[in-house]
């Protein structure tokens, strides 16, 4: 899935995480603030668990990053999971506006 993100957004520098989860560095792939955990299933469905969720915010905020997830189901679609405060900061900043005011 990797290599599928760097071909569908070759203007985002990314790089991949050696060993992800294994050392100091996590996630799966780094680019600019955001630290994405990739996840892929031949099955249908995923199951997220809050477990899964919290390890990678937590480590994407203990360097300062922005967690992603993203799942790769058998239908050979990605999908995408954040938080809803890092989503609501994803829409402002398009629509040019910000929470604060």
């Amino acid at each position: 899935m990797q290599r599928r993100l760097r071909r569908r957004f070759p203007e985002i520098r990314t790089r991949e995480q050696p060993a992800s989860g294994a050392k100091l560095r996590k996630g799966d792939i780094a680019f600019g603030e955001y630290i994405i955990e990739c996840k892929a299933t031949a099955a249908g469905s995923y199951s997220i668990k809050a477990e899964t969720m919290n390890k990678a915010r937590n480590d994407a905020m203990a360097h300062g990053k922005v967690p992603l997830l993203a799942i790769q189901l058998s239908d050979g679609r990605t999908y995408w999971v954040v938080e809803d405060g890092i989503m609501l900061d994803l829409l402002e900043a398009e629509d040019g506006t910000d929470s604060e005011g």
